[in-house]
């Protein structure tokens, strides 16, 4: 039998398996990339100035399974996540790249 319990990632809630007997959970790096995934491509979309009901018409994606994505809600498949690289017009590598803070301009 498994125990849930309810993880607090970065202002995300989401609901992971912890198998008891096992201890297994998501590893720090596997949930900061979900967390980075979530948010680049809710920025990747709306950068190319699409909407999630364009992003699913051009990758057969619903628009309630984007909504997740871009949530936090769910993750998704490496054949997923090549359809939406490829619909956005960016590598893979995007969704997992960490923002860089904006430099400041000097006179």
């Amino acid at each position: 039998m498994r125990d849930r319990r309810i993880v607090l990632i970065s202002g995300y809630r989401r609901k992971h398996e912890l198998d008891a007997s096992r201890g297994f959970a998501l590893s720090d790096t596997a949930e900061r990339a979900e967390h980075l995934f979530a948010q680049n491509l809710r920025r990747l979309r709306t950068e190319a100035d699409l909407s999630q009901q364009d992003l699913a018409d051009s990758t057969g994606i619903g628009k309630g399974r984007l909504s997740e994505y871009e949530r936090g809600a769910r993750s998704c498949n490496i054949g997923t996540l090549a359809r939406l690289a490829e619909a956005l017009d960016v590598p893979i590598s995007a969704f997992f790249e960490e923002e860089k803070p904006a430099r400041k301009r000097t006179k």
